[in-house]
């Protein structure tokens, strides 16, 4: 094949993958309730019956098309930029991942590549395992285009969807963890993530026992121009305003014309984490079964050096009967309640290796590519009321004086009077 028939190639397929991601879904929705008032309209018809039959399909592991994935069209469409996906640790398909990617782009040129076709060989890397890209849920009630999304393993990003193929070894969902908030803020030479009251992929992969797996796209930001307005004017408050009404983000952008420019795009995935134990969610089922005697979070003795933290008494109503049975002097939540919430076992720390400075035994720590270093940390602690802010250290879990978590944490809460929370700072 010549250099410039191969050039072409590549150009006709970025554009029918720009074309896809822009209109596919509008235009063939528009056109199956046009074929309704003509003397076609058995085969709209048809359809429908079909969708309201299979509706439940994209929340079941969908109909993935290893024939589609394998398209030369996407082979073309990696060498365009070219896209190009690193291995630095073997992913066993012995079990189930969730893949936290960043950023999220324009268009995801990174995550749709690697995880979406065999442009960059994921199958070639990571033989025996199934990446799904968990995409917004409401794309697979577009008539045809959920067909079409499926066909590549992509996947509604809802709580059924994902605990139906974490629930099963040998799946990997990824997840733009950013999701369309985060596209409004790339741009050339920048690296926004957002991760603020966005950690419920943390607890999703305690509570099926799925190894936590960073991904980086380098070179996202680099494919598009983007006019970003100022935080607090009114034209970004109207952005969010239609964001929040419809899910999709309308980012003024350009390119080389409707194409995007042909700048390398690396996507890295970092060491899983460890010795994550499966913990079963409340009223589900997809999760795994905690061990008989699961390991002991606390030992009972006090944190070298620190006093037992002081009691918390509340005004005007009892603690949980719960917790009054089972509180220890020092007011530990229960052992019991300690699994409920998804905490796990020791993990790999940040810092010494042992001494006061090594986090809690409740604390799960994951690292970025390159440079960045990312850590997850989650502390459960229990109250009528967990404000903003809370030390790791306070009820419950840690030692005091453990250090106030930066500003940028996210905290989230658990069931009944746990509250968890889920701070990543990066450094």
């Amino acid at each position: 094949m010549t250099g410039a028939l191969k050039k072409h190639l590549e150009l006709l397929s970025v554009f029918q993958w720009v074309m896809t991601f822009l209109f596919f879904g509008a235009f063939f929705t528009s056109l199956l309730f046009y074929l309704l008032f003509t003397r076609l309209w058995a085969v709209s018809v048809l359809y429908f019956m079909w969708w309201v039959l299979d509706r439940d399909t994209p929340e079941r592991g969908g109909r993935r098309s290893d024939w589609m994935r394998r398209w030369r069209v996407w082979q073309h469409l990696t060498d365009y930029y070219p896209v190009k996906l690193v291995k630095t640790a073997a992913l066993p398909p012995d079990r189930s991942y969730v893949l936290g990617s960043h950023p999220h782009g324009i268009m995801c040129v990174g995550a749709a590549a690697a995880f979406c076709t065999e442009g960059p060989g994921f199958s070639c890397l990571f033989p025996g395992l199934r990446p799904s890209l968990a995409l917004l849920a409401g794309l697979f009630r577009l008539p045809l285009y959920r067909e079409y999304m499926m066909g590549f393993g992509m996947c509604p990003v809802s709580r059924p969807s994902l605990d139906f193929l974490l629930a099963r070894p040998g799946n990997a969902v990824v997840i733009v963890v950013g999701g369309a908030a985060e596209s409004l803020d790339c741009a050339p030479g920048q690296h926004r993530v957002t991760l603020q009251r966005r950690s419920g992929f943390v607890r999703l992969a305690l509570q099926h026992g799925a190894a936590l797996v960073p991904v980086y796209s380098f070179g996202e930001n680099e494919v598009f121009r983007q006019l970003i307005f100022r935080p607090g004017s009114r034209l970004r408050h109207l952005q969010l305003r239609f964001k929040d009404l419809t899910g999709f983000a309308p980012c003024l952008f350009w390119g080389r014309g409707p194409l995007p420019f042909p700048s390398p795009v690396t996507v890295v995935g970092e060491e899983p984490e460890e010795g994550v134990v499966p913990v079963p969610g409340p009223g589900r089922g997809g999760g795994s079964q905690p061990p008989a005697n699961p390991p002991s979070l606390h030992s009972g003795e006090p944190h070298p050096g620190a006093a037992p933290p002081p009691p918390h008494p509340r005004r005007g109503r009892s603690l949980p009967r719960a917790v009054r049975r089972a509180a220890s002097p020092a007011l530990r939540p229960p052992q019991s309640q300690l699994w409920a919430a998804g905490l796990l076992p020791a993990q790999r720390g940040v810092g010494p290796p042992a001494g006061p400075l090594r986090p809690p035994a409740s604390s799960a720590w994951c690292g970025a590519p390159g440079h960045l270093a990312a850590s997850c940390q989650l502390s459960v602690v229990w109250g009528p009321r967990a404000p903003r802010g809370l030390l790791p250290a306070q009820r419950g879990v840690g030692s005091p004086g453990t250090s106030r978590p930066p500003a940028s944490s996210a905290w989230c809460r658990a069931p009944g009077h746990l509250a968890a929370s889920c701070q990543l700072s990066v450094v």
